[in-house]
């Protein structure tokens, strides 16, 4: 008799441990879709937003004059001025590096879809002009500590290149 109720103990530990696995790995599968559901949101965003803020990338690449901060600057339509896009864009990037920071993406996905972006912004003498957009100030740290990250990441990423297939969310 006591050797069954050993046996019914120790399957029953078994099938207990065998839920458990199965239950974690269901956990972290599920957890892995949601930061792949973020990401897609935060792409699609971007993507979204892509002609908005394509006029700026195109001074981001020359670092035009025209990237200087003033509100009275409209820019295409009359209704947005160079201020908003360049606010718009920070913010956008600033909602990226809390992805970052709470772990839901990891930096290299950040980088790979983003650095290119947040380094040129980062880099640009005429986006950073005035004390609406200072690299000083309270307001932007957020931002300018990402970028920081970001460009570190880029400059080992010279130094060591990781293969494209390595990248996971």
């Amino acid at each position: 008799m006591e050797v069954i109720k050993n046996i019914a103990t120790t399957i029953a530990a078994i099938i207990g441990i065998f839920a458990f696995i199965k239950g974690l790995l269901e956990y972290i599968r599920q957890n892995t879709l949601k930061r792949i559901d973020l990401f897609l949101q935060i792409r699609t965003k971007f993507k979204s937003k892509e002609l908005y803020f394509s006029k700026l990338f195109d001074w981001l690449e020359i670092d035009d004059i025209k990237l200087k901060n003033n509100k009275d600057i409209y820019y295409e339509k009359e209704d947005i001025t160079v201020y908003r896009i360049k606010y718009d864009i920070l913010g956008f990037f600033e909602e990226v590096a809390l992805l970052v920071n709470s772990k839901v993406i990891k930096i290299e996905i950040a980088h790979y879809m983003f650095g290119y972006y947040i380094m040129k912004i980062f880099d640009s003498k005429h986006f950073w002009n005035d004390s609406e957009f200072n690299k000083n100030d309270y307001l932007w740290s957020l931002f300018v500590n990402f970028a920081t990250r970001i460009k570190e990441f880029d400059n080992k990423l010279k130094i060591k290149p990781i293969k494209i297939n390595d990248y996971e969310i």
